[in-house]
């Protein structure tokens, strides 16, 4: 099923069945012009996974309402992904 979608938007609670739900075998499957938005919780994707997506080109972008860790360390690579865009976790204001 991911090899079908345009952006790929986990929305689901965090349990024993959801973390990392959205692993490198999972973004390995998108197109690489797909994204993916996660507004869920930050276990949810698999961060280095999600990381080694987005460097090596497998997904076009990434907008993180939500990270693991969060905070996510300041030295973390997704920091200095141009294609990476972590929000400040307010989507739940919206």
């Amino acid at each position: 099923m991911a090899s079908l979608c345009d952006v790929l938007l986990p929305m689901c609670p965090l349990n024993k069945h959801t973390t990392h739900v959205i692993d490198a075998k999972v973004l390995n499957r998108l197109r690489p012009d797909a994204g993916l938005i996660n507004m869920a919780r930050g276990k949810v994707v698999d961060t280095d996974a999600l990381t080694a997506a987005l460097q090596e080109g497998k997904i076009q972008y990434a907008i993180l309402d939500t990270t693991f860790p969060e905070p996510l360390p300041t030295n973390h690579p997704l920091w200095s992904i141009s294609n990476c865009f972590i929000l400040p976790h307010f989507a739940t204001n919206t």
